[in-house]
Protein backbone atom coordinates (compact mmCIF):
# COMPACT_ATOMS: atom_id res chain seq x y z
CA UNK A 1 0.00 0.00 0.00
CA UNK A 2 2.58 2.42 0.94
CA UNK A 3 5.28 3.94 -1.86
CA UNK A 4 8.89 3.35 -2.05
CA UNK A 5 10.21 6.14 -0.29
CA UNK A 6 7.92 7.57 2.03
CA UNK A 7 4.08 8.37 3.40
CA UNK A 8 2.84 11.75 3.57
CA UNK A 9 2.11 12.60 7.41
CA UNK A 10 -0.25 15.84 7.59
CA UNK A 11 2.49 17.11 5.05
CA UNK A 12 5.17 15.46 6.45
CA UNK A 13 6.75 12.43 4.47
CA UNK A 14 8.21 9.72 6.92
CA UNK A 15 10.38 7.11 5.26
CA UNK A 16 9.25 3.78 4.39
CA UNK A 17 10.35 0.30 6.17
CA UNK A 18 13.13 -0.90 5.40
CA UNK A 19 14.42 1.66 3.52
CA UNK A 20 18.28 3.35 3.95
CA UNK A 21 16.53 6.41 3.00
CA UNK A 22 14.51 6.50 6.05
CA UNK A 23 17.09 9.38 7.73
CA UNK A 24 17.01 11.47 4.87
CA UNK A 25 12.97 11.09 4.57
CA UNK A 26 12.47 11.99 7.57
CA UNK A 27 14.53 14.63 8.39
CA UNK A 28 14.08 16.63 4.67
CA UNK A 29 10.04 16.37 5.44
CA UNK A 30 10.31 16.42 9.42
CA UNK A 31 7.60 19.52 9.87
CA UNK A 32 5.19 19.36 7.30
CA UNK A 33 2.61 18.43 10.09
CA UNK A 34 2.64 21.53 10.59
CA UNK A 35 0.20 23.03 7.86
CA UNK A 36 -2.46 22.10 10.24
CA UNK A 37 -0.51 23.38 13.56
CA UNK A 38 0.15 26.81 11.90
CA UNK A 39 -2.99 27.59 10.74
CA UNK A 40 -5.49 26.63 13.93
CA UNK A 41 -5.64 22.70 14.70
CA UNK A 42 -4.95 21.48 18.04
CA UNK A 43 -2.15 19.51 18.85
CA UNK A 44 -4.04 15.97 19.54
CA UNK A 45 -5.33 16.86 15.48
CA UNK A 46 -2.47 16.81 14.46
CA UNK A 47 -0.97 13.55 16.24
CA UNK A 48 -4.03 12.28 14.78
CA UNK A 49 -3.40 13.41 11.28
CA UNK A 50 -0.18 12.29 11.16
CA UNK A 51 -0.76 8.71 12.14
CA UNK A 52 -3.09 7.91 9.96
CA UNK A 53 -1.50 9.09 7.31
CA UNK A 54 1.49 7.25 8.19
CA UNK A 55 -1.09 4.17 8.44
CA UNK A 56 -2.30 4.59 5.39
CA UNK A 57 1.01 4.54 3.57
CA UNK A 58 1.61 1.05 5.31
CA UNK A 59 4.08 2.85 7.20
CA UNK A 60 4.30 1.31 11.28
CA UNK A 61 6.09 2.16 14.48
CA UNK A 62 5.92 6.20 13.74
CA UNK A 63 4.91 7.99 17.04
CA UNK A 64 4.29 11.86 16.87
CA UNK A 65 4.45 14.06 19.67
CA UNK A 66 3.31 17.53 19.47
CA UNK A 67 3.89 20.60 21.77
CA UNK A 68 2.27 24.70 21.30
CA UNK A 69 5.48 25.13 18.73
CA UNK A 70 7.28 21.82 18.18
CA UNK A 71 6.60 18.63 16.02
CA UNK A 72 8.40 15.44 16.89
CA UNK A 73 8.55 12.38 14.83
CA UNK A 74 10.26 9.19 15.15
CA UNK A 75 10.17 6.23 13.35
CA UNK A 76 11.48 2.97 14.48
CA UNK A 77 12.96 0.33 11.66
CA UNK A 78 11.50 -3.14 12.56
CA UNK A 79 14.26 -5.01 10.52
CA UNK A 80 17.02 -2.95 13.06
CA UNK A 81 15.33 -1.08 15.54
CA UNK A 82 17.43 1.68 14.45
CA UNK A 83 15.05 4.84 15.58
CA UNK A 84 15.10 8.09 13.59
CA UNK A 85 13.64 10.96 15.80
CA UNK A 86 13.45 14.47 13.98
CA UNK A 87 11.59 18.04 15.35
CA UNK A 88 10.14 21.30 13.60
CA UNK A 89 10.08 24.24 15.55
CA UNK A 90 6.66 25.76 14.13
CA UNK A 91 7.45 29.38 13.96
CA UNK A 92 3.99 30.72 12.64
CA UNK A 93 0.61 30.39 14.54
CA UNK A 94 -2.55 31.92 13.04
CA UNK A 95 -6.25 30.94 12.50
CA UNK A 96 -6.71 30.43 8.92
CA UNK A 97 -9.74 27.84 8.76
CA UNK A 98 -9.73 28.07 4.81
CA UNK A 99 -6.41 26.97 4.90
CA UNK A 100 -7.08 24.59 7.52
CA UNK A 101 -10.57 23.10 6.35
CA UNK A 102 -8.69 22.76 2.61
CA UNK A 103 -5.32 20.61 4.51
CA UNK A 104 -7.84 18.66 6.56
CA UNK A 105 -10.06 17.55 3.36
CA UNK A 106 -6.54 16.83 1.84
CA UNK A 107 -5.99 14.55 5.11
CA UNK A 108 -9.01 12.91 4.96
CA UNK A 109 -8.29 11.96 0.78
CA UNK A 110 -5.02 10.56 1.68
CA UNK A 111 -6.63 8.26 4.40
CA UNK A 112 -9.02 7.09 1.97
CA UNK A 113 -7.00 6.57 -0.98
CA UNK A 114 -3.24 7.46 -0.93
CA UNK A 115 -1.46 9.16 -4.04
CA UNK A 116 1.31 9.12 -5.14
CA UNK A 117 3.95 11.28 -2.95
CA UNK A 118 5.41 13.44 -5.00
CA UNK A 119 1.54 14.29 -5.95
CA UNK A 120 0.44 14.89 -2.27
CA UNK A 121 3.50 17.08 -1.94
CA UNK A 122 2.28 19.25 -4.63
CA UNK A 123 -0.94 19.40 -3.21
CA UNK A 124 0.31 20.55 0.30
CA UNK A 125 1.69 22.84 -1.45
CA UNK A 126 -0.66 24.35 -3.31
CA UNK A 127 -2.80 24.80 -0.18
CA UNK A 128 0.08 26.38 2.05
CA UNK A 129 0.73 29.13 -1.44
CA UNK A 130 -2.72 29.58 -1.69
CA UNK A 131 -3.77 32.82 -1.37
CA UNK A 132 -6.53 33.99 1.73
CA UNK A 133 -10.16 33.35 1.25
CA UNK A 134 -10.16 36.77 2.39
CA UNK A 135 -8.39 40.22 2.05
CA UNK A 136 -6.22 41.45 5.01
CA UNK A 137 -8.26 44.42 5.41
CA UNK A 138 -11.13 42.50 5.55
CA UNK A 139 -9.76 40.11 8.45
CA UNK A 140 -8.86 43.04 10.39
CA UNK A 141 -11.61 44.97 10.31
CA UNK A 142 -13.51 41.85 11.06
CA UNK A 143 -11.40 41.37 14.25
CA UNK A 144 -11.74 45.67 15.11
CA UNK A 145 -15.86 44.36 15.28
CA UNK A 146 -15.28 42.00 17.65
CA UNK A 147 -13.30 44.46 20.13
CA UNK A 148 -15.91 46.93 19.55
CA UNK A 149 -18.53 44.22 20.15
CA UNK A 150 -16.68 43.28 23.53
CA UNK A 151 -16.69 46.70 24.54
CA UNK A 152 -20.43 47.41 24.25
CA UNK A 153 -20.77 43.35 25.76
CA UNK A 154 -19.20 45.15 29.24
CA UNK A 155 -20.91 47.92 29.07
CA UNK A 156 -19.23 50.72 27.30
CA UNK A 157 -20.55 53.50 25.57
CA UNK A 158 -19.93 54.60 21.83
CA UNK A 159 -17.03 56.08 22.59
CA UNK A 160 -15.52 53.26 24.36
CA UNK A 161 -16.43 50.61 21.39
CA UNK A 162 -14.91 52.89 18.43
CA UNK A 163 -12.04 53.18 20.78
CA UNK A 164 -11.55 49.49 21.41
CA UNK A 165 -11.97 49.25 17.19
CA UNK A 166 -9.15 51.18 16.31
CA UNK A 167 -7.15 49.39 19.27
CA UNK A 168 -7.93 46.26 17.79
CA UNK A 169 -7.01 47.36 14.80
CA UNK A 170 -3.90 48.77 15.54
CA UNK A 171 -2.90 45.80 17.99
CA UNK A 172 -3.68 43.46 14.64
CA UNK A 173 -1.82 45.63 11.91
CA UNK A 174 1.44 45.53 14.71
CA UNK A 175 1.10 42.05 15.49
CA UNK A 176 0.98 41.21 11.72
CA UNK A 177 3.81 43.44 11.00
CA UNK A 178 5.97 41.74 13.54
CA UNK A 179 5.25 38.03 12.64
CA UNK A 180 6.49 39.55 9.22
CA UNK A 181 9.67 40.05 10.93
CA UNK A 182 9.53 36.74 12.33
CA UNK A 183 9.29 37.98 15.89
CA UNK A 184 8.17 34.83 17.88
CA UNK A 185 4.62 35.50 18.99
CA UNK A 186 5.64 35.08 22.74
CA UNK A 187 7.52 38.45 22.34
CA UNK A 188 4.26 39.85 20.26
Amino acid sequence: QGEPGGAVAGGCVIGDQGEQRDHAELRERRGGGGVDQRNGAGAEDVVSAVLAITRAYGVRNVDADVTYSVIELSHENPSTHETISRSRNVRYRTLDYFTLTRASNLIAELVENPIEVPEARRAIARIVSAPSLYPRMLRRFGWSLVGAGAAFLIGGSWIVAVAALLATMFIDYLTSALANRRVPVFFQ
